[in-house]
């Protein structure tokens, strides 16, 4: 893998592991606000439920982007590499023509 296409995964990487922080934060702060709510304890308990499996199918589907991103790096970095390049291309070519 080349060093651009390293970069571009480890930024992708950085930015799930980031959003999962702050989804796993707000959840978190969420649900424990909601738990100090004073009502019916099986209300409750239905309410941190759901937040919490929530949380745990999110938190899964970025681990699977992550998995994705690892297994198909080549391939899809490889794309972006070959398209950020016919962008260059393209615009030196208007560049040329005005």
């Amino acid at each position: 893998m080349s060093k651009n296409m390293k970069r571009m995964y480890c930024i992708d990487c950085a930015m799930l592991l980031g959003l999962s922080t702050l989804l796993f934060c707000i959840v978190s702060y969420v649900l424990y606000n909601l738990n100090h709510i004073p009502n019916e304890l099986s209300l409750r308990a239905g309410i941190v439920l759901s937040g919490l499996l929530a949380l745990v199918f999110a938190l899964s589907a970025m681990v699977t982007v992550m998995v994705h991103l690892h297994k198909n790096s080549e391939e899809l970095y490889e794309d972006s590499m070959e398209m950020q390049e016919i962008d260059l291309q393209v615009g030196s070519i208007e560049g040329e023509t005005i």
